[in-house]
């Protein structure tokens, strides 16, 4: 390795590569990989992926899960508009605006 100026035995290196249009990808390289296709998410993921947004944000913000909640009208609407953006950045900032919402709904009296 030159930039270590050492011996390096990278013989046992993995490597993952990711890609949204496997088109992209230069053939030298796809034949180099075994390629594992991945579907876009649909409305029936949408209750695992907003589970998964709630718990990164409630470790982001160092809560316990059990603050938020998330009702069945939220859920409801969230498999709604999943079809139209198909997205999990829009599903996961659409989480977090209706978790932030009930939050400041909490401390008004």
């Amino acid at each position: 390795e030159k930039f270590f100026q050492a011996e390096v035995d990278a013989s046992h290196l993995n490597w993952i590569l990711t890609a949204n249009d496997i088109d992209r990808v230069p053939a030298p390289l796809v034949s180099r990989c075994t390629v594992y296709r991945v579907p876009e998410p649909d409305v029936a993921h949408v209750g695992a992926l907003v589970a998964s947004v709630v718990d990164d944000y409630a470790a982001e913000l160092g809560v316990d899960t059990r603050f938020f909640s998330i009702t069945a009208g939220d859920l409801e609407y969230l498999r709604e508009t999943m079809p139209k953006h198909r997205s999990v950045r829009v599903l996961k900032e659409l989480v977090r605006l209706i978790l932030d919402e009930h939050e400041s709904g909490c401390f008004h009296a």
